[in-house]
């Protein structure tokens, strides 16, 4: 054998050890026994031959996530080599091992297209420098030959790759097979690559079924892993709505390698979409711990912290990954929530428009976009919004949702009971819709219903805080602060960072005379919410007992700003009027009250509301909670 065709098989076996290998350990293992094995015949270090030699070292500091090593590794090779088809391959598993799928996918996709169709006996190729000498034929002989394998192994990296990059990678196996790789090299790859296409089919009971035949299998497939495709096991009974079984599988893999990174993760993904925010957070804290920059893991745990509501905080990872990754359209999207969540209406609604410009059909985007409309009382933009939403998608429960929602703080009730029904036939015991349905039960007098319907969304949904908060509200109103407060509490042990049960509670304890925890709760609302109704209210009849006249005046005006109907807040401001001894104004604010509220008569005595003597008192429970 000629020393250039062996140089080429033993830079072959190298490559096959590092792109083959289960696991990182393996990879360096196998090189090594391969070196001592056979030291091979080592190229002239001035060479060009020496320089794609180095190319398999940067290769394992990628196998083992020594990313920056391997890109700092591979420019010193680039100067020796310049622009070639195996440093074209390396850049693309760069940005596969970074987490980039569409760029890897491009870059992989146009390197086979450039070096496998019709390669002519030259090995010229288009776009490429030409190089017909020994180390150029090697060069484009082994990305060729390798370049398919890894975008099989991207595919099958990436669950959630399309159909059309599944099909790609099975003409890649194809292509490997003409090429004289093994069928026990290719087997595992293509058993992964029907695995994938059975869960892109949403065939998950089938996906599982291969799964457990390919374990029974293995002890017959040589090379063939015990655990192979666990993860893909893991999504498979996840989708499969199988939560236990997903976590004891994560479990048992984890009991013999705690250490497992990628399959920690995993469990933390699974935690997560089963609504186990705090263990899934606690998880991804741990992970972070060990790579802060883990764009997965950070996304994680933004959405659980949204969740939890640590709006601050998932603003916080959402701010990290988009310093990480500038254009990452989820974390754009995930932050324009969070800012919703906390008030800075503008820059959530820059988010979403700047998410829009790129993906301008993204629904998540055209969603939050109606949500900042109608949080900035912009209620006809968002109107119209959601209605062009509804056209293109008739019967989409949570667009239904939000055009109820909508018409509700438009105070056009009908019209909110008819798109709640509709959500609800599309998707019966949709708990928003039951929790909607329920306020406006509230606010019409019909507490009965009202009990009914909020009952009837924790049947359905037995942690929904909206719905506590509701039933929390309506125990206040009927009298019953004492189960007001239990409900209230469940709301915000759900949701810490809600706003609307902190504010309720506030409201309450300040009708039990617990001034200073109602100003706490109320200060910690109006942190989460700078114009909450509610919580201005509380806090201004809060400031009446310190004496701060001028200070609560401004809260009542704050919150008739955001809602000119709120009820609490005319109280409060008839109430504070008569203190001050400006009967004329409180007078007109009293007929207004009346106006609104004629239930109100018996309360509005001469001294103001429940004929109140200024020590903030009052018996009476204004119906209007100003819910944004």
């Amino acid at each position: 054998m000629r020393p250039e065709s062996r140089f080429r098989d033993w830079m072959d076996s190298r490559f096959a050890a590092v792109v083959l290998s289960q696991t990182p350990e393996e990879a360096r293992s196998l090189v090594e026994r391969l070196e001592q094995a056979d030291p091979g015949p080592l190229p002239d270090p001035r060479s060009r031959f020496d320089a794609m030699y180095r190319l398999v070292d940067t290769g394992l500091l990628l196998r083992e996530g020594r990313i920056e090593e391997a890109v700092e590794a591979l420019e010193s090779v680039r100067k020796r080599l310049g622009d070639c088809a195996l440093l074209r391959l390396m850049d693309a598993w760069i940005l596969f091992l970074e987490d980039e799928p569409d760029p890897a996918e491009e870059a992989l996709r146009t390197l086979f297209d450039l070096l496998k169709p019709d390669l002519p006996p030259d090995l010229r190729i288009p776009s490429l420098p030409r190089d017909d000498s020994p180390p150029g034929r090697l060069d484009r002989w082994l990305a060729a030959r390798w370049v398919g394998i890894l975008y099989i192994q991207l595919v099958l990296y990436y669950r959630d790759a399309p159909m059309d990059w599944i099909e790609r990678a099975e003409a890649c196996l194809d292509s490997a097979a003409r090429d004289g790789f093994t069928a026990e090299t290719l087997a595992p790859l293509g058993l992964g690559l029907s695995v994938r296409r059975l869960q892109q089919l949403s065939q998950h009971e089938d996906a599982l079924a291969l799964i457990r035949a390919i374990r029974e299998r293995s002890a017959t497939l040589p090379g063939f892993p015990a655990d192979a495709f666990v993860y893909d096991e893991v999504f498979s009974l996840e989708a499969l709505g199988r939560r236990e079984d997903a976590l004891a599988l994560c479990d048992a893999i984890l009991a013999n390698a705690p250490g497992d990174y990628r399959m920690r993760t995993e469990k933390a993904r699974v935690l997560r979409s089963f609504g186990a925010d705090v263990e899934s957070q606690a998880l991804c804290d741990a992970l972070l711990l060990e790579d802060p920059e883990d764009p997965f893991v950070l996304s994680l745990r933004s959405g659980a912290r949204y969740n939890l509501g640590d709006f601050a905080g998932s603003l916080e990872d959402s701010e990290r990954i988009l310093a990480l990754a500038p254009d990452d359209l989820q974390a754009r999207l995930s932050r324009g929530y969070a800012r919703l969540q906390l008030g800075a209406f503008r820059e959530a609604e820059a988010d979403f428009d700047q998410v829009l410009q790129q993906d301008p059909q993204m629904l998540d985007a055209r969603i939050g976009k109606g949500k900042v409309l109608s949080f900035q009382d912009r209620f006809h933009e968002a109107l119209i919004l959601f209605q062009r939403l509804l056209k293109e998608y008739p019967d989409h429960p949570a667009i239904l949702y939000e055009v109820a929602d909508v018409m509700f703080l438009m105070g056009y009730f009908d019209d909110a009971r008819r798109h709640c029904r509709r959500c609800l036939d599309k998707e019966p015991g949709h708990s928003g819709a039951l929790v909607l349905l329920g306020m406006m039960a509230i606010r019409e007098k019909q507490d009965a219903a009202a009990r009914e319907f909020l009952e009837e969304a924790l049947r359905n949904d037995p942690e929904n805080p909206y719905a506590y908060n509701e039933l929390g509200y309506l125990h206040h109103l009927e009298g019953d602060d004492g189960l007001a407060l239990q409900d209230l509490d469940t709301a915000i042990r759900l949701f810490p960072g809600y706003a609307d049960a902190l504010a309720n509670k506030a409201t309450v304890l300040y009708y039990l005379g617990e001034y200073e925890e109602a100003m706490g709760l109320a200060e910690r609302a109006l942190e989460l919410s700078s114009g909450h109704p509610v919580a201005l209210s509380a806090r201004g009849n809060l400031l009446i007992q310190e004496g701060e006249y001028g200070d609560a005046m401004d809260c009542f005006d704050q919150a008739l700003r955001r809602n000119p109907d709120f009820i609490d807040a005319m109280m409060g401001k008839v109430t504070l009027l008569r203190m001050m001894g400006l009967e004329d104004e409180a007078r007109e604010w009293q007929e207004r009250l009346r106006e609104l509220e004629p239930g109100l008569e018996d309360e509005l005595g001469p001294d103001g509301p429940d004929g109140d003597d200024g020590d903030g008192e009052e018996d009476g429970k204004a119906r209007d909670v100003g819910d944004e």
